[in-house]
């Protein structure tokens, strides 16, 4: 909550100087020409004044589309007394920004030599009433968005913020012979495994389930049997299923097989024949085994595909010189000092991605969880998040394992 709150008033500091800015040159700008023809008394007064009240009725109708959107966007809700807080901070601002609004008034009206009578029972009474109204209008259209965000999360529930380490995809009728019994061995051992929301039922999309898994989890657990063949699935969805390794560089898929041979397999994919090994026949035991081996990135060199996920992991990044673009990059994104410049820096930087060296890779590790700027910056490290996923075969486990245990999408990593 607190990382959330901090990125939001990110962006509303941002917009607040950016408007402030503009509001300050209107008002120059304005009083210079209310000057340069002579005129004088009121005008000085009121003009001014809604330029600065335009300005901070844009400037909180803003915080409260941040409050509400960016929390949409991440699928973030609030407790009552969080929305409550909220929505008190808010106000207390609003409060503090009218008294900024009061004093410069009064200097305006004191310029215009106004008679202070005047100002407290004309301009005062103004402007208080145009705060209440703010205030009520903020008030209202939190409200509503909190109801809106109510509703989301409710229609959403199954909304992931956080890295799991796999996601475990199964038959509904293979649940309680083995599905279960793999989960809860795989919990027991300290894993976080993504499960109820990927029994596969007929109908269901296998390629559509694997990708929703896998923006979520490290790697995907499929349990092929007959009960998952009988979903009938096209062929193509069968063969693409490792799609996905290629796009990442890396394995992600691990499946089981369950009660099934090699040729019944051959018979569904020759590509899934080529690639499946480890047997549930072996006893849980050893598939819990074996999956760890891989998820714990401590698989031993065997290529026995009987007994073991075969493939050994590969790295796509070779090791050779970076270009003196990507040099650039990499020290300007070392030398940000602001939430907004990381974020920035890290969206110039991975455009790059495809070009990286190993070296490269390391480089941009050690800054990102070194840089405070970067590390506490809520955008990059959305961002971020992605690449130590991608590159988890390159980056040491320890870097990574600080990067998400300090994530407000992966607190449970």
């Amino acid at each position: 909550m607190e990382d959330i709150n901090k990125y939001i008033d990110q962006k509303y500091m941002d917009f607040k100087f950016t408007l402030l800015k503009t509001t300050e040159e209107e008002v120059k700008e304005l009083k210079n020409r209310i000057v340069s023809r002579g005129v004088s008394g009121g005008s000085l007064i009121s003009g001014p004044y809604e330029i600065r009240k335009r300005y901070i009725d844009k400037l909180f109708l803003e915080r409260v589309l941040l409050e509400i959107n960016i929390r949409k966007e991440y699928g973030i809700n609030v407790s009552d007394d969080e929305y409550n807080s909220i929505i008190k901070n808010i106000l207390n601002i609003i409060e503090h920004e009218y008294n900024f609004l009061i004093n410069a008034t009064r200097e305006d009206a004191n310029l215009a030599r106004m008679d202070n009578s005047i100002f407290e029972n004309s301009f005062l009474n103004k402007i208080n009433s145009d705060l209440n109204y703010l205030k009520d209008t903020v008030k209202r259209k939190m409200e509503i968005g909190k109801f809106e965000l109510d509703k989301m999360i409710k229609d959403n529930s199954h909304m992931k913020v956080q890295i799991y380490d796999a996601f475990l995809c199964h038959a509904s009728e293979d649940k309680e012979e083995i599905a279960n019994n793999l989960f809860l061995e795989l919990r027991s051992k300290g894993k976080k495994i993504w499960y109820d929301d990927f029994v596969l039922k007929l109908g269901d999309s296998l390629r559509q389930k694997i990708d929703e898994g896998l923006k979520y989890s490290n790697y995907g657990i499929v349990i092929l049997s007959k009960n998952f063949f009988n979903k009938n699935w096209p062929k193509v969805e069968l063969d693409g299923l490792f799609d996905k390794e290629a796009s990442l560089g890396r394995k992600v898929i691990l499946p089981i097989w369950h009660k099934i041979s090699k040729e019944e397999v051959r018979q569904q994919s020759h590509i899934l024949a080529g690639r499946f090994s480890v047997s549930t026949s072996g006893g849980l035991n050893t598939v819990v085994k074996r999956i760890l081996e891989v998820i714990d990135n401590d698989k031993p060199d065997i290529s026995d595909s009987d007994t073991l996920i075969n493939g050994k992991r590969s790295l796509p990044i070779k090791n050779i010189k970076s270009s003196p673009e990507i040099e650039k990059l990499i020290f300007l994104f070392s030398k940000s000092n602001s939430y907004n410049e990381a974020e920035k820096l890290t969206i110039s930087l991975i455009k790059f991605e495809d070009k990286f060296t190993k070296d490269d890779i390391l480089r941009i590790t050690d800054i990102a969880i070194n840089n405070d700027q970067i590390f506490n910056s809520f955008g990059a490290r959305k961002i971020l998040e992605s690449f130590f996923k991608k590159y988890s075969d390159i980056i040491p486990f320890e870097k990574i394992k600080k990067f998400f245990n300090n994530s407000l999408f992966s607190k449970n990593y």
